[in-house]
């Protein structure tokens, strides 16, 4: 392998470890998130979880903090996984299949985590029974342009 290719893996790899990285830590602020709403946190503050959120020091959405919350909730809580079982997957991926994901299949839905994309898993979820491959698409594509700017786009109909 030459110096440049090197280089590149190097890199590669250094990312693959900081995305694994950051799935533990959503992972582990949602565990966080739920224990303070369990334990009256903001309550006995007199703070709103927005206002907490944020604060300067914290700064985070919403819509992040409640996925964290939820996909904590889900694995953790209601199905008994440990951190140790889903901190290495995409936690993306895993708040995609949280809602037909039971203790019967959990099993077999982390394994397709592993080595589905996000839309692949959002069919799955959608669609369960349905093979995509199997499928008689009944789509027509079209352009449209813009008025206004000319812009042209394709649009499935």
């Amino acid at each position: 392998m030459d110096k440049k290719h090197a280089e590149n893996f190097k890199r590669y790899e250094q990312i693959k470890e900081i995305a694994q990285v950051k799935n533990k830590t959503n992972i582990m602020l949602g565990q966080l998130f739920y224990e303070l709403k369990e334990n009256d946190y903001f309550e006995a503050n007199n703070i709103t979880f927005s206002a907490f959120l944020a604060d300067p020091e914290i700064n985070l959405s919403e819509t992040v903090a409640y996925r964290n919350i939820n996909v904590y909730k889900k694995y953790v809580i209601e199905l008994g996984l440990k951190l140790e079982d889903i901190q290495h997957l995409d936690l993306m991926k895993l708040d995609r299949i949280k809602s037909v994901v039971d203790k019967k299949n959990v099993e077999e839905w982390l394994a397709k985590i592993d080595t589905l994309s996000r839309s692949d898993l959002d069919r799955l979820v959608k669609y369960p029974n349905k093979d995509p491959m199997d499928c008689k698409h009944k789509w027509t594509c079209s352009k449209e342009k813009c008025s206004s700017c000319g812009e042209i786009r394709n649009v499935r109909k």
